[in-house]
């Protein structure tokens, strides 16, 4: 089923979902991710600080089609270190929009390709984390996604759910659960050494129906901007009125065609200090195409369609949201 926008960034967030078991599994992937370092407690992964290694630089692309990022680290130490890496990933969702999966991952160290695994997580709504007691009745990932699925309560044949589940119906679990994956490896940095590591994919994107000219002067009218569906893009009636500039331009069009690309920045602060020097470019499909997202820096414009933020010792502060919209001819 695919959604309309505003109705998407009213729901977005009440059933953000995240899953990962405590057995590692190959299976594809919805989301987009930064590197960090994590240890294992309680069946679950727990994103942990590393004191002993430092981001030299950190230089990001994303576009609809390409996430790459290029990292540099060096291990500050006189000793080898073996560290547990993790690439987590953003929630996947069920029932009320499109979701595309991460396609082509390739993972590089000094130039090399190198193997990951994943790693699935659950928890509840409440950060409860269910993952070994689901592991313990039998369930797996695809037994629970079969589960979570539009038609998965026909089946019989599923394991019993945990108590802490038994008096949840079928549709508030979908939207409850909080479901993860995680690509994971181990990676030696060698003692006071430099580390290239890289890697790229095409990212998961979240869409919708065509939004249509009606919709936009809805948006305008109810002050879309001031409300907190407008805040999780930074949304205002400039944009709005850029967009509605555009369809001015083009009258024969059929609405607006619209993506949004989640990214997580923030576990870069796991390294030892800030990043050193951080590169981020942002790519249009279009130089006609819109992009939308709150980002505390300013990014410049250095072609019609990229824009580009640089700055030494960053320190992200929150993960990226981005909407990317278009006119549909």
């Amino acid at each position: 089923m695919r959604i309309k926008l505003a109705y998407f960034l009213k729901k977005k967030f009440s059933f953000i979902i995240s899953i990962s078991f405590a057995l590692l599994l190959y299976f594809p992937l919805v989301g987009i991710a930064n590197d960090t370092s994590f240890g294992q407690k309680n069946g679950t992964i727990v994103f942990e600080r590393n004191d002993d290694i430092s981001m030299e630089y950190e230089r990001l692309y994303i576009s609809r089609e390409k996430i790459r990022v290029d990292y540099l680290f060096h291990n500050e130490t006189d000793k080898d270190i073996l560290v547990d890496i993790s690439f987590p990933m953003p929630p996947e969702y069920f029932g009320e929009s499109d979701n595309s999966t991460i396609e082509n991952y390739q993972l590089f160290v000094e130039g090399k390709p190198v193997d990951s695994e994943i790693l699935f997580t659950v928890k509840t709504s409440d950060s409860i984390d269910i993952t070994q007691e689901l592991l313990n009745l039998g369930w797996d990932k695809t037994l629970l996604m079969a589960f979570l699925s539009e038609n998965g309560q026909q089946r019989l044949d599923f394991p019993p759910l945990p108590v802490i589940l038994k008096e949840t119906n079928i549709d508030d679990l979908r939207f409850s659960l909080l479901i993860q994956n995680n690509f994971t490896r181990q990676q030696t940095f060698k003692a006071n050494s430099l580390i290239h590591i890289t890697h790229e994919y095409k990212p998961s994107l979240t869409t919708g129906i065509l939004i249509d000219d009606s919709e936009i002067r809805y948006l305008e009218a109810n002050e879309f901007d001031k409300s907190r569906i407008g805040s999780e893009f930074c949304i205002d009636k400039g944009f709005l009125k850029t967009l509605e500039g555009k369809k001015l331009k083009n009258e024969k069009h059929y609405g607006w065609d619209w993506d949004t690309l989640e990214y997580i920045l923030t576990t870069g602060n796991n390294w030892k200090g800030p990043i050193k020097n951080f590169n981020l470019v942002i790519e249009k499909d279009t130089p006609e195409q819109l992009i939308s997202l709150c980002f505390d820096g300013e990014l410049k414009k250095i072609s019609p369609t990229r824009f580009e933020f640089n700055q030494v010792n960053f320190e992200p502060k929150e993960d990226l949201q981005i909407l990317f919209i278009g006119l549909y001819k």
